[in-house]
């Protein structure tokens, strides 16, 4: 098997379950691999590289691309560079090398930010991304159906839901910081419904789907969804710190950060962040569940304590530093 994005938060996690796994894997990503046999070096961009990486492998599991982290929205050009072109180019090398299966990590970015449909977003909701990030996953996904046509390669297209767990560099790793540093202001009741998905249970979904022979086809991956409230109440108990009682009411927060949409974009993005805060946002992983016979196995209490354990192992080091190191191949 060769990842593609291996050092990164989600080819890191999709290497160890394929080793575990027992497959042979060959990693490559920005730093040295962790359990990969056979760490390569690879540029996106560089069709000799990417073919001999394919070359003698079963199965790519593509993680690598430019991802989406807070203060780092990128342009379209860029996000189309790397995730749109890359997955093409990553495509037709496998297929010139005779790889069998090909497992491509979207997100249910490419959804956007429309109302929560009751259930959640399944495979059939329209796609509507509003963000560069979810242009070019959408993009992605795309051209690479495009590409496997007629080659024999098998598609698997994983669209995640949040993921979190150890060296998370997205939101929930952002919200227990706030938490930890007592800066966390509660807008809202928090009974709204969020779909995250552990990163140990992302890499087995990726080792299950890449499975020769198995269905294919464009699938959600996500655990249940549980409510902000115990979000924040398992990150608040495993940080050592009181649930933040004080609750602003969601309307008049939202109406007066709405008035600063006057003074510009720091309005629009408040807004637009505090309704994604409040809002339902789940994902219906039923469908992959089902043809795969996969569970998310970690639970939210377990997989936050893991979380702030390794939040605290790398303190001293930052939290954030080691994040963002990890984040590009995310």
């Amino acid at each position: 098997m060769l990842v593609l994005g291996a050092s990164g938060f989600v080819g890191a996690a999709a290497a160890e379950a394929a080793s575990r796994a027992v497959w042979v894997v060959r990693g490559a990503g920005g730093r040295r691999p962790a359990r990969c046999a056979d760490p390569v070096s690879v540029d996106l961009a560089d069709t000799t590289s990417l073919r001999s990486a394919c070359r003698g492998a079963a199965v790519v599991v593509h993680a690598a691309g430019l991802a989406h982290v807070a203060g780092a929205a990128g342009r379209d050009a860029d996000f189309e560079a790397v995730n749109v072109r890359g997955t093409a180019a990553v495509v037709q090398a496998a297929a010139a090398e005779g790889v069998r299966r090909l497992v491509l990590v979207s997100s249910v970015s490419v959804y956007g930010d429309g109302v929560c449909p009751p259930g959640g977003f399944n495979e059939t909701a329209p796609c509507r991304p509003t963000s560069p990030y979810g242009r070019s996953k959408l993009g992605a996904e795309g051209i690479a159906r495009d590409a496997v046509a007629g080659t024999g390669l098998e598609l698997v297209v994983l669209r995640l839901a949040t993921v979190y767990g150890p060296g998370d560099p997205g939101n929930v790793a952002r919200l227990m910081r706030l938490i930890d540093r007592g800066r966390f202001l509660w807008v809202g009741t928090g009974e709204n419904l969020k779909t995250l998905v552990h990163v140990d249970d992302v890499g087995r979904a990726l080792v299950t789907a890449a499975a020769i022979g198995a269905p294919t086809g464009t699938y959600n991956l996500s655990a249940p969804p549980v409510s902000m409230a115990s979000v924040v109440a398992e990150l608040a108990s495993a940080l050592g710190h009181p649930v933040p009682r004080v609750r602003l009411p969601g309307g008049p927060c939202l109406a007066a950060v709405q008035l600063l949409r006057v003074f510009g974009s720091r309005g629009v993005s408040a807004a637009a962040s505090l309704r994604k805060w409040m809002a339902d946002d789940m994902f219906n992983g039923g469908r992959f569940e089902q043809d795969f016979g996969w569970r998310p196995v970690v639970s939210l209490a377990e997989g936050i304590r893991g979380e702030v354990a390794w939040f605290r192992a790398t303190r001293a080091g930052g939290p954030e530093r080691v994040a963002s190191e990890r984040a590009p191949a995310a």
